[in-house]
């Protein structure tokens, strides 16, 4: 058995090839982790392999598809471009190049190295179907038809490409075609939920509706766990009269993993108008859930509770719908008259004051709300001083031209003692009106018996 000492030397004495090699065992390990799609490891391997050897072309093209893999498309540029340039007759850095730039939607570059690579290699379906994309992404359309038609030259049972080919064809107004394409593609990909979804919109903007409802019910089949599909189904139904099928296919997209607020909040819709407002208001709350403070939602959970008679439930949402960036006159009209149901002055009080702050967009309402305020008759609120305010606000508002708002201000400033102050509004209030009118007489008369009261 050799001691410590005389294996150390008989090592040092083996020849340099016997050492591991280091960069070869990167490239090994990073094609294993390249293979099993685990992008992010292949990446660090092939970095390795680099650093140890920066010449090497093969690592540095299999970093550039590591990266892409990855979703780094920026990072992914720089060496597929230089693999590109060491393999000029290589078709395969080209294409991964060309699907970079058209991820970093450079689609003009995206075109210039895509039909390089299809020079290349004219035989690769794939590639003129990335092509294809990228022109279409252009503006490009009869050209990107043409790339899609090549793929499936090429490759017949690519369903890709038959999809692609029938929805530019029904784009292009080639009907039959793209029904022709759409229906070999649903055939090709038995999972694939997209060409029968495509179907059952063709299909529906025909007005041919119980094919495109066939249609939309086989794209749910194949793949539940998607939303569009039971959306659109629910809209069809619906609009064929059948109300209960139409809920049973929103249900199917609320249950649906990429499901939005919109299937709850078309689910929503359909059960109030059926007359199932605590059904509704749940499928309103999915919505929220799916879409925190979504304003659609919000107004559908304030009507409902509104048109269900329990204003107290109509409060928060309407407070949530007030709070808004530009407050709407009439959510502040609805949200005082649902506190004032309530009880609740100080929320009414709250809904005036944020009403002074909409301007005149609803001014006969305002109008209204400023004479019952500056009158108290509002349960709970003794003083009058929002009233004045918001009176005032409309005065100047309408630079002292209205008359209506003039007489609301006096009574405000009558029920604060500022008799002076009344008279003179009602005297320019007067001022407006045609002299011989009886509202003008009437108004002056007013104006002094509130002055005269004020001296008393």
């Amino acid at each position: 058995m050799l001691s410590p000492g005389t294996t150390l030397l008989f090592c040092l004495l083996l020849p340099a090839q016997a050492v591991p090699d280091v960069k070869a065992q990167a490239v090994a390990c990073g094609r294993s982790l390249l293979d099993g799609r685990q992008f992010t490891a292949a990446v660090e391997q092939f970095q390795r392999a680099l650093a140890a050897d920066p010449d090497d072309a093969d690592a540095r093209y299999l970093l550039g598809i590591s990266l892409f893999g990855a979703g780094r498309f920026a990072e992914a540029e720089e060496p597929l471009m230089r693999a590109a340039e060491a393999y000029p007759e290589d078709a395969q850095p080209l294409e991964f190049l060309g699907r970079v730039y058209f991820q970093l939607e450079r689609f003009e570059q995206a075109c210039v190295v895509l039909e390089r690579a299809a020079f290349l290699n004219p035989g690769e379906a794939r590639t003129f179907n990335h092509l294809g994309a990228a022109l279409l992404r252009l503006g490009r359309s009869h050209e990107a038809l043409d790339a899609f038609r090549r793929t499936i030259e090429l490759d017949p049972a690519f369903a890709i490409g038959h999809f692609n080919v029938g929805v530019l064809s029904e784009v292009c107004g080639q009907r039959l075609a793209a029904i022709h394409h759409l229906e070999e593609a649903a055939r090709l990909d038995a999972r694939d939920p997209d060409a029968t979804c495509a179907l059952g919109d063709l299909y529906l903007e025909s007005g041919e509706l119980e094919e495109a409802r066939a249609w939309y019910e086989r794209s749910t089949e194949r793949r539940p766990e998607r939303a569009r599909a039971w959306l659109a189904l629910g809209a069809l139904n619906e609009r064929l009269g059948r109300a209960s099928d139409a809920a049973d296919a929103y249900r199917g997209a609320c249950a649906a993993q990429d499901a939005g607020a919109g299937p709850f909040l078309a689910l929503g819709d359909l059960l109030a108008a059926r007359g199932r407002p605590r059904q509704a208001a749940a499928a309103y709350r999915g919505a929220l859930a799916r879409a925190p403070g979504l304003e659609r939602a919000v107004k559908s959970l304030a009507d409902l509770a509104e048109d269900t008679g329990d204003l107290a439930a109509a409060i928060p949402y309407l407070e949530e719908l007030a709070r808004r960036e530009r407050p709407d006159p009439e959510i502040a009209r609805r949200l005082s008259e649902a506190c004032e149901a309530a009880g609740d002055a100080e929320g009414a009080r709250a809904a005036y004051a944020l009403l002074a702050l909409t301007g005149d967009g609803s001014r006969r309402s305002l109008l209204a709300l400023a004479d019952r305020m500056a009158s108290s008759r509002l349960p709970g609120i003794r003083d009058v001083s929002c009233g004045h305010e918001l009176a005032q606000a409309l005065v100047e508002g309408s630079r002292g031209r209205s008359p209506v708002a003039l007489y609301v201000l006096s009574r405000a400033e009558t029920a604060l003692g500022r008799g002076d102050a009344a008279a003179l509004s009602l005297e320019r209030a007067a001022a407006l009106i045609d002299p011989g009118a009886p509202l003008c007489a009437l108004l002056r008369r007013q104006a002094r018996q509130v002055r005269g009261a004020g001296a008393e």
